[in-house]
């Protein structure tokens, strides 16, 4: 049995100082399997006597855990900083459908204020280093078909 100290940890997911275990064993105990289970039978916490409340927490770090005030208040700034940023994502995320649509017509708008300025320049871009890349009065069909010409020769080209 392995019996870890608990220190200041970083989860927000509660209101109060966030509590951890540490990674190092501060005891550790032998005892066989069989024993421990006989012993733990009908003895086995339910969730609500797991839950450690917000007072709890504090005195155990301040009884056991050797933290001093700064260093507890650090950790509880830290903790109510986090919940904040989370609740605003959460508050933000019912809207990003919207933003996502404004950026689509935005940028949909710029392309037709420059009269497909930057398509024209990706379409020469494409046809310097893209063999066979067709532009004017071409169906995506040809494209299609030249472009996998060009595969084929050149993986005729590798064999």
């Amino acid at each position: 049995i392995y019996e870890f100290p608990m220190i200041i940890g970083d989860h927000p997911g509660q209101s109060g100082i966030p509590v951890t275990i540490d990674w190092e064993p501060e005891c550790i105990t032998q005892i066989a399997m069989d024993k421990y289970e006989h012993f733990r039978s009908g003895h086995r916490r339910t969730r609500q006597e797991m839950h450690l409340s917000r007072m709890h927490r504090e005195r155990i770090l301040r009884e056991h855990g050797d933290f001093t005030r700064s260093e507890m208040n650090k950790a509880l700034k830290g903790a109510n900083q986090t919940r904040m940023q989370r609740r605003s994502t959460s508050r933000n995320l019912r809207f990003s459908k919207v933003h996502e649509t404004m950026e689509y017509v935005g940028s949909n708008l710029r392309n037709a204020a420059v009269l497909g300025r930057r398509k024209r320049k990706e379409q020469q871009f494409l046809q310097q280093y893209v063999p066979n890349y067709c532009v004017d009065g071409d169906s995506k069909g040809e494209q299609n078909a030249s472009m996998e010409e060009s595969q084929d020769t050149a993986a005729s080209t590798l064999a």
